[in-house]
């Protein structure tokens, strides 16, 4: 469920880069979409097989018209122990050389754990997670300190919460504290989100056979289903389906072991729909990114 989380964030951002749509949205995989952006990654690799440094070069288009081109970089440092422990993304521009746009840093437990991560986007998103684990090296809890935009009113689209980012005079934030159970074949089951006075905001629920999903449901602090997911197999892809009511959601994804292909999505309330498609070289590595819209 960190992965319907992190893609919807991924969707409603790329979104930003074209003019909303105000039409009634179709989810349907067969109409017909425009490209937005494409983004082209070359990686290199240490001696030990470690990926090392990606140069990126994102292409923006407008009504299917290339617009705009920005080329980034992304370099990497590990510990002696071969673990992840910072990863900086720069903007390569003539205007602005060398501008820092993204940094995530991370720490680990005497079992190589990940037990803290602080992420940061243009010094305006902010986010830093503390982690714990079982026995076992399942994480079991999460206290994640966030940044928050200002509400945004029912006439905004997402152009102009893109552009509040900007606009945002003091930084916002807030804390979430996240709790996963596991059944006796090590599936996560339930992860449950609560506020600092222990309030539960939301309860994600999974369900299996053996070891394969099978469907799962989303309840609010009402303890209403506010999504719910159904997973297909198809040899070595996976195909889920969401069906949500909140206001931006995964309608559909494909995986690949653990490796998103594809998503679909769409947004009434933001007056969006997006498709993204993802490739990986033989290493697992992602390579190209494209969004339609």
């Amino acid at each position: 469920m960190n992965l319907y989380k992190t893609l919807l964030t991924l969707i409603i951002l790329s979104s930003c880069s074209g003019t909303s749509q105000t039409k009634q949205l179709s989810t349907s995989v067969d109409e017909i979409w425009g490209i937005a952006n494409k983004t082209t990654q070359t990686n290199t690799y240490s001696k030990s097989g470690l990926l090392d440094t990606s140069y990126s070069t994102t292409f923006i288009y407008m009504q299917g018209m290339l617009t705009d081109t920005s080329k980034s970089i992304t370099v990497r440092k590990y510990d002696t122990k071969n673990k992840l422990i910072s990863e900086k993304t720069y903007l390569l521009s003539n205007n602005n050389p060398d501008k820092l746009i993204s940094e995530t840093i991370q720490e680990y437990d005497e079992k190589n754990n990940p037990i803290y991560i602080m992420t940061k986007s243009e010094g305006v998103n902010y986010d830093i997670s503390r982690i714990a684990y079982n026995s076992n090296n399942q994480k079991v809890k999460s206290t994640d300190i966030f940044q928050v935009m200002e509400d945004a009113s029912e006439s905004m689209d997402l152009d102009s919460i893109a552009l509040q980012k900007k606009d945002t005079k003091k930084p916002i934030f807030d804390t979430t504290i996240n709790t996963y159970n596991y059944d006796d074949k090590g599936n996560l089951i339930k992860w449950i989100s609560s506020n600092t006075k222990g309030e539960i905001e939301k309860t994600n629920v999974t369900i299996y056979s053996g070891k394969e999903k099978t469907s799962g449901y989303v309840l609010d602090n009402n303890g209403d289903t506010t999504v719910t997911f159904t997973y297909i197999k198809d040899g070595d892809i996976i195909k889920e389906i969401a069906k949500t009511n909140e206001d931006g959601g995964i309608d559909t994804t494909w995986q690949q072991n653990d490796k998103v292909l594809k998503m679909i999505a769409h947004s009434e309330k933001f007056h969006f729909k997006t498709k993204v498609e993802i490739k990986y070289n033989d290493k697992g590595d992602q390579i190209e990114s494209v969004s339609y819209k």
